[in-house]
C-alpha cells in the first residue's frame, strides 16, 4: 500500500514538474524567437542544405547553447524543490529497506540504491 502511494506521489510530482518545464520552455522560446530561429538550418531552393559561413555557425551554436543552459536551469530549479527532495529521500530509504527485507545485505542494498539514484522516466 505504501509503495503504491509513494509511486502515485512521485508520478504526480513528475507530471507537475513536466508541466512546469513545458510552460517554462514555451515562455523561453517565445522570449528568444530570434535565437531559436538561428538554429534552423539554411535550406537552398533545391532542398539541400546551403553552405553556412563560420559566423552564422557560431551564432547558431551560441543560440543553441543559450537554450540548453536555460532548459538546464529550469530543470535544476524544479529538482531543488525541498518537497521533491524529501520525497526522493523517502523513496531511497524505502527502497533500501525493501532490498534488505528481500534478503540483500546492507552493503548490497546500498550499492543498488546508489546505482538507481534518482528514479527517471525512461
Amino acid at each position: 500500500m505504501f509503495a503504491l502511494s509513494l509511486e502515485c506521489i512521485l508520478l504526480r510530482l513528475r507530471v507537475v514538474a513536466l508541466g512546469m518545464l513545458v510552460s517554462s520552455s514555451v515562455l523561453a522560446a517565445q522570449e528568444s524567437k530570434s535565437e531559436a530561429a538561428a538554429i534552423v538550418p539554411a535550406i537552398s531552393e533545391s532542398g539541400a542544405y546551403a553552405p553556412i559561413d563560420a559566423e552564422t555557425m557560431k551564432a547558431r551554436m551560441r543560440a543553441g547553447m543559450s537554450i540548453y543552459v536555460e532548459q538546464t536551469r529550469m530543470r535544476l530549479e524544479v529538482m531543488a524543490d525541498p518537497e521533491l527532495a524529501r520525497l526522493l529521500a523517502q523513496f531511497s530509504r524505502s527502497y533500501y529497506e525493501a532490498l534488505i527485507e528481500a534478503g540483500f545485505s546492507p552493503e548490497e542494498a546500498m550499492k543498488l540504491v546508489v546505482a538507481v539514484g534518482i528514479p527517471k522516466d525512461r
